[in-house]
């Protein structure tokens, strides 16, 4: 079924699949091409190969500033139609001492298609962005 727990089910997968920096286990979260937006610009992945060198590159910066472990994101979900999801979260990415060395939000566009929910898009913003609409 097509609601907000599976959405819910679908994003808690994503962050644990996420987690684990293993690109194999992150690509089936998606839909390719991927549009991802951050205040430096908008990029397209177009597949998974180009999807495992910005997963390499994200471990490659957190690892660099003592990354440790994450909590687990909190989510938010506003069904928009029987096969389209907004979901913002908050994530918090911290180091050996338990500090936060990352701190953000990121709303997500998904869609459902045959095989199920699929990210299609993703922002990334200030982590309270989320909370103020």
């Amino acid at each position: 079924m097509l609601d907000q727990d599976s959405v819910l089910t679908f994003m808690t997968a994503y962050a644990e699949a996420f987690h684990s920096f293993e690109p194999q286990r992150v690509a089936p979260f998606y839909a390719f091409p991927l549009t991802m937006a951050n205040n430096d610009g908008v990029q397209v992945i177009s597949n998974p190969e180009a999807l495992a060198g910005a997963v390499a590159g994200v471990k490659q910066l957190l690892d660099a500033n003592g990354y440790a472990r994450s909590d687990p994101p909190l989510f938010s979900v506003r069904l928009l139609d029987a096969r389209l999801a907004l979901v913002g979260s908050e994530w918090r990415r911290l180091d050996g001492q338990g500090d936060a060395i990352q701190h953000f939000g990121t709303t997500y566009l998904l869609h459902a298609g045959e095989t199920g929910w699929k990210i299609r898009s993703a922002v990334l913003h200030r982590p309270e962005a989320m909370r103020e609409l």
